[in-house]
Formats: C-alpha cells, sequence, structure tokens
C-alpha cells in the first residue's frame, strides 16, 4: 500500500492533461455501470415475469403457477407441503395473491402449509357450491384468507393474463368428484392495459421452445366434463393450443373425440414417477401419439413452463 502511494505521487505530476481527462471519463463510466449493477441486483426479486403458466413437478398431483409481471396466483398446492415449498424456491416466488383450489382431493391441496411463507394469501377461490367443502373452509381459515367461489363464465385477471372459468357448468354438490373441478381457460390479455389482480365476473436443468398462445387445465375432470365445458363455449371462437391433462393423464382424462375438438399442439401431463396408480395411461399416450400430439410429463421434465407472452414454451 506504502508503495502504492509513493508510486502515484511519483508520477501523478508526470500526467498529461490528456491522460488525466480520460481517466476521469473512464471513472465516471465505471461508477455509473456499478450503480446500474447494484440497483439491478437489488430490484431482482421484483423483476418483471412474463405471462406464464408453470406447472411444478410434485409428484403425483398438481400445482401450477400463474404469473404475470410482478403477480402470482398458485393453482393448487400438489400432495407435500415440502416438495411444493422446494418448488416456489426454485421459481423465485416472493409472493401468492390468491389460491385456486380446484377441488378438495388431497394430491391437490395437500402442500397448503407451504404457503404460510408465501403470504399474505388475500383469497382461496374454488368452484361454485365448493364451498361446503371443510377442507376449503378450512384452507382458507388457516391462510387468513376471504374464500370466493367462482362460477361458469368468470374471469379472474392477472395483469396481463386472462383465466376464464368454463366449469364445472352447473353449481357442485359433490366438492370431491372429479366432475365438479374447475376447468380454467388462461390467455394473454392481448392488446389490453396491465392490470392490477382483480376479478370481473359476466356481471360487470433441460429446454426446449414451442409455440404456444392459450393453455386449458381441468384438475381432475376428465374427458366428459371438459368436452361439455369446451362446447359450452362455442358461441365464441377459442383456440386450445395446450392441454394440462387431467386427471394426470388417467385413460378417462382424455378421448378420441376431445383430442379432435380440441386439436391441441401440446400435451402436459403431472404426474409422479413410478407412481402406484400406472398414470399416465398407455392409451392417453397412444391417442396422443395417433394424432401426432407433443407429450410433456414432469415426472421425465421436471417443471414445465409455458410462456404465454413470448408464445413459447420451456421444458426445464
Amino acid at each position: 500500500t506504502v508503495l502504492s502511494v509513493i508510486a502515484l505521487w511519483w508520477f501523478w505530476p508526470r500526467l498529461g492533461r490528456s491522460t488525466l481527462t480520460r481517466l476521469k471519463q473512464i471513472s465516471k463510466v465505471l461508477l455509473i455501470a456499478f450503480l446500474a449493477l447494484s440497483v439491478s441486483v437489488s430490484l431482482l426479486p421484483f423483476a418483471h415475469i412474463s405471462d406464464q403458466v408453470v406447472i411444478l413437478d410434485v409428484g403425483q398431483g398438481d400445482a401450477v403457477l400463474l404469473r404475470s409481471g410482478i403477480h402470482t396466483i398458485l393453482v393448487d398446492t400438489g400432495p407435500d407441503p415440502g416438495i411444493l415449498e422446494r418448488q416456489l424456491r426454485k421459481q423465485r416466488v416472493d409472493t401468492i395473491e390468491a389460491l385456486i383450489l380446484t377441488h378438495d382431493h388431497d394430491d391437490h391441496i395437500g402442500g397448503v402449509k407451504a404457503l404460510s411463507r408465501y403470504g399474505p394469501v388475500r383469497w382461496v377461490l374454488c368452484a361454485e357450491g365448493a364451498q361446503s367443502s371443510p377442507q376449503i373452509r378450512q384452507i382458507a381459515s388457516d391462510l387468513d384468507a376471504e374464500l370466493r367461489e367462482v362460477k361458469l363464465g368468470d374471469e379472474i385477471i392477472l395483469d396481463k393474463l386472462s383465466i376464464h372459468v368454463w366449469g364445472p357448468l352447473d353449481k357442485v354438490i359433490d366438492p370431491g368428484a372429479n366432475e365438479s373441478c374447475l376447468v380454467l381457460y388462461v390467455t394473454t390479455s392481448a392488446g389490453k392495459e396491465s392490470r392490477r389482480f382483480q376479478f370481473l365476473t359476466r356481471l360487470g436443468d433441460r429446454s426446449a421452445r414451442i409455440e404456444s398462445s392459450s393453455l386449458l387445465m381441468s384438475g381432475d375432470a376428465e374427458a366428459l366434463s371438459v368436452k361439455r365445458a369446451f362446447m359450452a363455449q362455442q358461441r365464441e371462437t377459442h383456440s386450445v393450443d395446450v392441454i394440462k391433462l387431467g386427471h394426470h393423464g388417467s385413460k378417462e382424462s382424455i378421448n378420441e373425440g376431445l383430442l379432435e375438438l380440441l386439436d391441441p399442439q401440446y400435451v402436459v401431463i403431472s404426474v409422479g414417477k413410478n407412481n402406484a396408480y400406472g398414470h399416465p395411461a398407455q392409451s392417453t399416450l397412444d391417442l396422443c401419439d395417433g394424432r401426432e400430439v407433443h407429450v410433456l410429463r414432469t415426472d421425465q421434465s421436471g417443471t414445465i413452463t409455458v410462456d404465454l407472452e413470448s408464445q413459447t414454451m420451456i421444458d426445464p
């Protein structure tokens, strides 16, 4: 250090004016770059997230993140709090504004205790009539969240994402039945300004990229329920590029008629490796293969991200 000071003292008078000017300019550039980097790092937790649907790898269960801007909704929690928490950390989730529960089966609600670190969760949303489920009421109480029902025709806005409720068509009588599951159609609010999280009802790793602009998910709803939900929307034109198959790709989750009707490019299956149920069914895989529909599975690919903003899918 002493030698450095001596050297600086010795050479300083010998530096020309042009050299000093250049050194000052370089110092200013370096200072600006340092400040910009510091600000960027400090803002990382609040960085903009593109419009994404993230099918989390939670084993034999379902948990799906919906993300837009700085806002996040979770659809179902998977079966295990520890697994869900690890997945949320990997996705760098800071807060979750709402929890949507498609129904009250353990493989869809069992991981809810992990959300205590991501609150406050403002709303727990379920299908109309599903408030009769003791499990769903308990979850809302534990999270100190408002429990709200959504019904056919409702639209949930998450910044630039639009989440349309397509099913069930009727008020739920049995919250645990597969046909009582919420059927959700997710797309971007093209051409609309960014909006804060709100409700609009009809009253008011590895990587691969594919094109995608919309996704249909249905909890454990099976082919007949999904077909009825889609047919109820036929007064409007809808494309379904990606289906997240219901019931982990069981033989009841899809059939030839539904696959022909929806005509998706990709099918995503949330399923546990070597599960005891034999999911996904071979008949499901054969149907998709026969129609040249690409299949992505969480037991093989891990967490799968559909990027609706750039119209790509990322299979990490």
